[in-house]
């Protein structure tokens, strides 16, 4: 029984790590993103694409999306496979 509470509060650790861990990772892509000029590199070449602002912002947010989500696929899957013993 203690076995099990203490691989349990390994687990609760190991989660909580991996959440700190992405967040701090997040912030900094974002400050990455604001401070390269690569959001408004994206920005212009999504309003090159299309004159219609409301695609432009689906455009921008798809494009955005899809960058982060590649960005931390391999840290999303470390944390899922992060499973007791």
């Amino acid at each position: 029984m203690e076995e099990t509470s203490m691989q349990a509060k390994e687990y609760s650790r190991q989660r909580i790590r991996s959440a700190i861990y992405k967040l701090l990772l997040t912030f900094l892509f974002l400050m990455v993103m604001l401070l390269s000029g690569t959001s408004l590199f994206l920005r212009s070449v999504v309003v090159d694409w299309n004159q219609n602002f409301y695609i432009q912002a689906g455009l921008y947010l798809v494009v955005f999306s899809l960058v982060y989500y590649l960005i931390f696929l391999g840290l999303d899957l470390l944390s899922a496979t992060q499973t007791p013993t």
